[in-house]
């Protein structure tokens, strides 16, 4: 599995999980300032991982994408953690699974991340 840094892949999992941005939205979901994001955007589009196009409706709007390499290393990188995750998990009492579950739910929705009910319904 190719090595990412924390940084680039939040960048994949906003790509994945929104589409297409400009790079002030991509920014902003990033809680990035959008000058120093540039540089950084550079970066991995020299690495493979994103590309940037010109707007189609403004030519001073980029858009930046996943390339198929970025979607790749994406899914190896999310299914490697959840696999982690599920190997600690399997060594816990069911008890316990649910202590760590209960804390993952407040964790959550202190983080302001919807409910699994509420994501099922808009088809996530």
């Amino acid at each position: 599995m190719d090595a990412v840094t924390l940084p680039q892949f939040r960048v994949l999992v906003v790509l994945s999980n929104f589409g297409p941005l400009r790079m002030g939205d991509l920014a902003l979901h990033l809680g990035a300032n959008q000058s120093s994001f540039s540089r950084f955007a550079d970066r991995m589009v020299s690495g493979g991982l994103i590309t940037r196009t010109a707007s189609s409706e403004s030519r001073r709007e980029v858009i930046i994408s996943l390339t198929d390499e970025g979607s790749r290393v994406y899914s190896d990188v999310t299914r490697a953690r959840r696999q982690e995750i599920s190997d600690v998990l399997d060594r816990l009492s069911t008890s316990e699974q649910e202590t760590v579950l209960a804390g993952f739910e407040v964790f959550a929705r202190a983080a302001g991340e919807p409910a699994a009910d509420e994501t099922l319904i808009l088809g996530i």
